[in-house]
């Protein structure tokens, strides 16, 4: 059994509780139906926030859809010149029972040019 990972980002629509667990918990969502995945087999997911992300926490909208068990981490990205407003990134990691067939996909949504991420 080996360890895979995925990564995805989105920007969201303000910086309201609101607004980071719609998007976090639609983010999450694609990321799992993408890849044909549930949180069961997730092993834990590492989030990254842009430091004027400041009303909730991304994991804990994350724990709303099913991933009590999963081990949630989060960060602030380093502030640097060009840096998206209310972005919010993430890395999944799970265990991998079978054998990938296909390439994983990793998913952006918001306004944001996946090349540049």
């Amino acid at each position: 059994m080996s360890i895979r990972a995925i990564r995805g980002a989105t920007q969201l629509s303000a910086n309201t509780p609101e607004a980071i667990a719609t998007g976090v918990k639609e983010l999450i969502l694609a990321i799992l139906d993408a890849n044909s995945l549930t949180p069961n087999d997730v092993v834990s997911v590492f989030f990254t926030s842009t430091p004027d992300l400041t009303a909730a926490f991304p994991a804990a909208a994350c724990r709303e859809i099913g991933f009590a068990s999963v081990p949630l981490i989060g960060s602030v990205e380093v502030t640097c010149l060009g840096l998206y407003p209310w972005l919010s990134g993430r890395c999944c990691m799970w265990r991998a029972r079978r054998a990938m067939k296909r390439s994983l996909i990793s998913i952006y949504t918001g306004q944001l040019p996946c090349a540049e991420i």
